[in-house]
């Protein structure tokens, strides 16, 4: 994993920055706007406002925001630095893959990833995707660092950037702690105990990292392992029992587009349109458990269509159809068929497979478990390409051989 960096690969960046150019705008829009108005509070000394907590989106990438912030660079700027990011992330791919492939293939594979129509959707945006890829990617290459040659310093990035990453999207935290704990019983099984307990090590590590964060939100909401309060929206809308509603979160321009949206929801909104963000929060998701409870039958439904966003992004509920989602189905329609096809021969050639890989197959499990339930859309399950691609080419190029007969 020391092989050295080809120049070719600089075109990367090259192509980002062109990309971004071309279609990014100048101004923050939609979630962008979201990123930007916390990047502004850090600026002024806090984070949300005290009379009305409300932390929608996580401190991670509004931290970074309002360095650039502070010294007034133009958005256009701000979205310009995901080129950093996705750009390191592919020197990262780089050297995991060439471990087990050649120079030519490993750079073939790494330009095929870095232009994957789904990054190139969102390179234009000032969204924390750039951030989180670029952190997955650091997590993918010191987790099998730490698996082949366990050092602190390895230990210690690994667990910095699992911790980084929770703070960039909550759902991260939840990952971590569900991880320690399907390690801890592993623990009792396995006769892997040393890199089971250094797996673990670096979780509590990861958790603890993230400790003065929880701190703040329990001193602000009173709450507990609070990360965030867009979870109670996302559960209501996951466990919709509506028709033509598929559990993916809409916003309220929708309602205001779609009468028979408002009228499905009307009375959720009137309950919650004068609660505070917190209280929302709460309520949203003690209606969502109402409609689990109600009807289970129609979140399975939900759940089902939602592994369809995670994969295609699509369908979405009250939209028309859209060109953009051809960013989606027709490169991802052969990511997930060679990768079913990969995971059919790994049932059977397990051993074969690299055991450093297995720490962060179960990190990403549990994380795609997780958005599956809610919030399903492909932008998130594009953060974990680097390994889907990294499992495909070692079971094609490793496990199993391709050859073609000229006569």
């Amino acid at each position: 994993m020391n092989r050295k960096f080809p120049p070719i690969l600089y075109v990367l960046p090259v192509l980002y920055i062109i990309i971004i150019l071309v279609f990014a705008s100048n101004n923050f829009i939609g979630d962008e706007a979201g990123y930007e108005y916390y990047a502004n509070n850090i600026t002024h000394g806090f984070y949300t406002e005290s009379n009305d907590v409300n932390i929608w989106w996580e401190p991670g990438y509004p931290l970074l925001l309002a360095l650039f912030k502070i010294i007034h660079l133009p958005a256009i700027a701000m979205k310009l630095f995901n080129t950093a990011f996705f750009f390191a992330g592919m020197i990262l791919f780089f050297k995991i893959i060439s471990s087990f492939l050649d120079e030519k293939k490993s750079v073939i594979f790494t330009f095929i990833l870095g232009l994957w129509p789904p990054y190139i959707r969102q390179m234009a945006y000032a969204n924390s995707e750039a951030l989180s890829c670029f952190l997955m990617c650091v997590i993918f290459y010191y987790s099998i660092q730490v698996y082949r040659n366990k050092s602190y310093k390895q230990v210690f990035l690994l667990a910095a950037a699992m911790a980084y990453l929770a703070l960039t999207k909550a759902i991260f935290g939840y990952t971590i702690a569900a991880c320690i704990i399907l390690l801890g019983i592993f623990l009792i099984f396995t006769k892997h105990k040393e890199k089971a307990k250094t797996s673990i090590i670096t979780l509590l590590i990861a958790f603890t990292f993230c400790l003065p964060y929880l701190f703040y939100t329990y001193s602000i909401t009173g709450k507990v392992f609070f990360w965030s309060n867009r979870g109670g929206v996302n559960i209501y809308h996951s466990t919709t029992p509506f028709a033509g509603e598929y559990g993916d979160w809409f916003g309220y321009n929708i309602y205001l587009d779609n009468p028979q949206a408002m009228q499905n929801h009307k009375d959720a909104l009137e309950q919650t349109k004068n609660m505070k963000a917190i209280e929302k929060d709460e309520k949203f998701k003690e209606l969502g458990i109402e409609h689990l409870k109600n009807n289970p039958k129609k979140f399975f439904y939900n759940w089902f269509t939602g592994l369809g966003r995670l994969m295609f992004n699509f369908p979405f509920s009250y939209s028309l159809q859209k060109p953009d989602v051809y960013f989606y189905v027709l490169p991802n329609m052969f990511l997930f068929s060679f990768l079913f096809i990969s995971i059919g021969i790994l049932i059977k050639q397990r051993k074969k497979f690299p055991f450093e890989y297995s720490f962060m197959i179960l990190f990403s499990l549990i994380y795609i478990g997780g958005i599956s339930l809610a919030a399903a859309v492909a932008r998130y399950t594009a953060l974990v390409y680097p390994l889907l691609f990294a499992v495909i080419l070692y079971v094609f190029t490793q496990i199993i051989k391709i050859q073609v007969n000229k006569d």
